[in-house]
């Protein structure tokens, strides 16, 4: 059994082809530049406005302004969360030390009360 499906290409058969090809390229519609154009929308870009020297300074400094200001509000608040933290570190530090004199008291209260019996 062959194992070639196609069968071989004659002479003949190939002008055919050959023929057949061009006559279909010469039946491919074409389209004029109006029609081509119609289907297709135009984006028109916005056009950038020419910006002077001086704006460009005007708005440079303005935006330094606002950083400025920003920095220092965020320096004001950073300076109110160290002081708090400070009041609760030394909060902390007078809790663990009453609370070692407490166990200390209790320790004598329960050696007192032990002694007793």
């Amino acid at each position: 059994m062959p194992v070639d499906r196609m069968p071989p290409p004659t002479q003949s058969g190939s002008k055919s082809t050959l023929l057949a090809a061009q006559a279909d390229n010469t039946k491919v519609p074409t389209l004029s530049d109006s029609e081509l154009t119609s289907n297709v929308s135009k984006r028109s870009k916005r056009r950038r406005e020419e910006i002077g020297e001086s704006e460009m300074l005007a708005f440079k400094s303005e935006i330094l302004c606002v950083f400025g200001e920003f920095e220092k509000k965020q320096q004001q608040y950073f300076l109110s969360l160290q002081s708090l933290i400070e009041q609760i570190k030394e909060q902390n530090a007078e809790l663990q030390e009453s609370a070692a004199k407490y166990d200390g008291v209790l320790e004598r209260l329960v050696q007192l009360t032990y002694n007793i019996t």
